[in-house]
């Protein structure tokens, strides 16, 4: 949550935003997720991956294995 003047706002995680690209499942997607995950905190960031890969639709463990081994 951002909050600005008054006003929270709900914006997304590193995470969400890994787990989205992941799912969009393009070349640059890919590689926009392995910018994102350079710049975090990796080890929250992987947590916070792992715990919710499951509610992502299409499946995107594949996708995530390749990330996760610099592949991507």
């Amino acid at each position: 949550m951002l909050d600005t003047e008054g006003v929270r706002i709900r914006v997304p995680r590193t995470s969400d935003l890994i787990l989205l690209k992941l799912a969009a499942g393009g070349f640059m997607d890919l590689r926009d997720a392995a910018a994102l995950l350079e710049i975090s905190e990796r080890a929250v960031v992987v947590k916070e991956i792992e715990s919710r890969i499951g509610d992502v639709r299409p499946d995107v463990r594949g996708a995530r294995k390749e990330l996760l081994e610099g592949s991507a």
